[in-house]
């Protein structure tokens, strides 16, 4: 019999009635018809019997067996070489696939995103596992950690979430259709329970990615991350020099710490994603911090967004790059706009370490709190997230939002212009600056 295997370690998976997703080597997949059937036969059992399965395909959908068998040859290969299944032959990995769209639909089509907004499913979740920091980091969104005022940071004495806590809520989570989880802080390398943790997204089977300073990735925890599946780690930075990223996150060797983790994560062969936070003061160095980032091999992630922290006391306006620079960035084939929607309140959520739900990072104004409901009662249910779902979708339907400008912060728009259904008129100067240069598929932020 010719058998193949499911590869669990490296996949992520997630069925719909009408589709199903894997994500691998942070790529994510569709499957639709008889890819589908397939699939999901392969998750259920771990493996899967071609000669038999052929037979199915051909009685399913009423084709010849010679061309069931063909076509099912066909998708097996190409799982084999996205590495989602495994035999006994020397697979390869392949960056740029094409891929019959009959059978799958690589991540450049993002229609999983428009089912997710369109059936209020919760496809993206946040989850916030401290608010705790190794760092003072001087734009942070939780809020100045030297001098905390009305800010949640405040709530030093909270009861972060439990394992337990985490296992059942994101049991729930997985029942109403969520796929993608961030784990985010605060530093979420403070939990001493993150293996923990990761055993529980993969026996869900979530695509995880985890964002990081980067300065506590020892060895010890590199090799513990080896083991599970994580589909990229992020790790930001704010200068190519010590002094410069130092500075920034006003704490001493932080940069030496974060390269050192990044290229720990490297040799292990995790996918890493560095962020360049590039800000008015810091601009002369963005080229710099991008050959450094090639340099040891990370996916270079640019931004120039800054947002105003929930206490209100960043003054963004003197970090935001003036409209001199964003010509330069354009000048010189950099994008900092990526299309992508704000889906608070439709397609993602956050859950904060007290177990609140909250519509982002940014907005911690929270639907309810997981310890008194269930998920899906809180989601379906809630005033404040009807509220705020129809605010967004009376957002996306205003006469200025056309396609291009259907995105941007919604937590920006409160804060620089009074109002969420409008955009922001940061939002739309980066539009603006912006526009004839090359933008990423959604993301569904």
């Amino acid at each position: 019999m010719n058998i193949v295997n499911f590869n669990r370690k490296k996949t992520a998976f997630i069925s719909y009635p009408e589709f199903s997703l894997a994500s691998v080597d942070n790529k994510t997949y569709e499957f639709h018809g008889a890819a589908n059937d397939i699939i999901k036969k392969l998750n259920s059992i771990g493996f899967l019997d071609i000669n038999n399965t052929s037979r199915e395909v051909a009685e399913t959908y009423d084709i010849s067996l010679n061309e069931s068998i063909k076509e099912t040859s066909k998708l097996i290969n190409e799982l084999k070489k996205l590495n989602i299944i495994e035999n006994n032959e020397n697979l390869q990995k392949f960056e740029n696939i094409q891929i019959n769209q009959k059978n799958i639909e690589n991540n450049t089509d993002v229609s999983h995103w428009n089912y997710a907004k369109l059936n209020l499913i919760p496809i993206r979740c946040k989850l916030n596992l401290t608010w705790r920091c190794n760092q003072k980091c001087s734009f942070c969104y939780n809020g100045d950690r030297e001098n905390p005022v009305n800010s949640h940071l405040l709530c030093t004495k909270i009861q972060e979430l439990s394992t337990e806590e985490i296992d059942d809520y994101l049991g729930q989570m997985k029942d109403a259709g969520t796929f993608f989880i961030s784990l985010i802080g605060g530093e979420p390398l403070l939990r001493k329970d993150l293996d923990q943790i990761l055993n529980i997204t993969d026996k869900y089977q979530f695509a995880i990615d985890i964002i990081t300073n980067g300065t506590l990735l020892t060895p010890q925890k590199v090799a513990m991350l080896k083991e599970h599946n994580i589909q990229q780690v992020f790790i930001p930075f704010f200068g190519s020099t010590s002094e410069m990223h130092n500075k920034f996150v006003k704490t001493e060797n932080a940069f030496e710490k974060a390269v050192k983790g990044l290229k720990l994560l490297k040799e292990a062969g995790i996918r890493v994603g560095a962020r360049s936070f590039i800000t008015r003061n810091n601009f002369f160095q963005w080229e710099e911090v991008r050959e450094m980032i090639y340099n040891m091999g990370a996916d270079y992630l640019p931004s120039v967004q800054v947002h105003k922290s929930c206490d209100g006391k960043v003054d963004e306006l003197s970090l935001r790059v003036t409209n001199e620079q964003l010509m330069e960035l354009k000048n010189k084939g950099i994008s900092m706009y990526d299309g992508h929607e704000c889906l608070v309140g439709l397609a993602r959520v956050d859950i904060l370490p007290d177990a609140s739900l909250a519509p982002c990072p940014l907005m911690v104004t929270p639907y309810g709190n997981l310890r008194e409901k269930k998920f899906k009662d809180i989601w379906l249910n809630s005033p404040q997230v009807k509220r705020l779902r129809k605010l967004v979708q009376l957002r996306m339907d205003a006469s200025d939002y056309g396609l291009e400008k259907a995105s941007r912060c919604a937590h920006d728009a409160i804060w620089d212009d009074g109002g969420i259904i409008k955009l922001s008129s940061e939002a739309a100067r980066l539009i603006k600056a912006f526009r004839e240069t090359p933008r990423s598929n959604s993301s569904g932020c």
